[in-house]
């Protein structure tokens, strides 16, 4: 993994974003804005992620 990846700022998310990125979708900027932002399960249905709750 190269040293200057950045992770989705969405607190349960794994996956890496594109620099200048902070959210690896919407469904991930969507969920940090409520109270869904204390899921443990992000559920953004990247393979990357490892989330089993498909987006809505």
């Amino acid at each position: 993994m190269e040293q200057n990846a950045q992770t989705c700022a969405h607190r349960p998310c794994k996956c890496s974003v594109t620099e200048g990125q902070k959210f690896c979708s919407n469904h991930c900027e969507r969920q940090s804005k409520g109270d869904e932002a204390q899921k443990v399960v992000c559920g953004c249905g990247h393979p990357e992620c490892g989330g089993t709750e498909a987006a809505a």
